[in-house]
């Protein structure tokens, strides 16, 4: 009930401030705007053949037509946050895969990757089963989710031009112990379970380099109080706090 009237509060204001707002006003208002997010800021970086190319990549690895366009803030901090990683000497890391849809990007704009001799490990347990959002495991009986990887043969065809990207299969946090990640730059979290994502994110900690990025998918997001709450609780345990982000990822940075 609470959260309820704190929706119609927000809805309110929205439409008060907007109420004389004509059309070309709009326009004149928001240079991008999506279901995501506004902004009436410099968005030129969309407009570089470099992000073209990697954006491009993200969506055709997604293979949805009608897949959201309000990606552009979520793959450009996700490149950004990986270039420093890469920058720091680490290996990237991403917990929660699904088709490849934000390690495509972040590969396509890395322009001299086989020169480099960093590693990518890629944890996913690359079923298309939907989730349970009260166990947070994939229930098969629920069908199939259009977002989550096809098979482990179809995201793996999807990197195949590039060398050194590992895909671990199984179910987490146990399978991060079947592989050694080395020592991590960065590391993407969109497991859409906040116990799993607490649970990976301290485990991961040691590993994470001095300097490195986390970047937290779906933190801040609507209906994703949960994960919020957790990675809030957790980061605060690993005396760190975490930043919001407007497209509602979150971001931590190893001390």
């Amino acid at each position: 009930m609470l959260r309820a009237a704190r929706l119609a509060v927000r809805n309110w204001r929205a439409n008060a401030e907007l109420h004389d707002i004509t059309e070309w006003d709009a326009i004149r208002l928001w240079r991008y705007s999506t279901s995501m997010l506004a902004t009436k800021h410099n968005v030129s970086f969309m407009e570089q053949e470099e992000f073209a190319r990697a954006y491009e990549a993200s969506v055709k690895a997604a293979k949805r037509d009608h897949w959201n366009a309000g990606m552009h803030f979520r793959i450009h901090q996700a490149i950004w946050s990986a270039r420093h990683g890469l920058s720091i000497g680490g290996n990237l890391v991403e917990l929660g895969t699904g088709r490849g849809i934000i390690f495509s990007a972040i590969l396509t704009s890395i322009s001299d990757w086989e020169a480099r001799k960093n590693q990518i490990f890629l944890f996913d347990t690359f079923s298309s089963s939907a989730m349970d959002v009260e166990t947070g495991f994939q229930d098969e009986t629920k069908g199939n989710s259009p977002v989550y990887a096809e098979s482990l043969e179809t995201t793996r065809s999807n990197f195949q031009k590039w060398s050194r990207v590992n895909l671990v299969q199984g179910l987490l946090p146990e399978s991060l112990a079947t592989v050694d990640v080395g020592e991590i730059g960065f590391l993407h979290i969109d497991l859409n379970s906040h116990i799993v994502e607490q649970e990976c994110l301290k485990l991961l900690w040691p590993s994470l380099r001095k300097g490195a990025i986390v970047l937290l998918d779906d933190y801040a997001h609507v209906n994703a109080e949960r994960q919020y709450d957790a990675m809030n609780d957790a980061a605060r345990g690993l005396g760190v706090d975490v930043l919001t982000l407007a497209s509602g990822q979150g971001i931590i940075l190893k001390p």
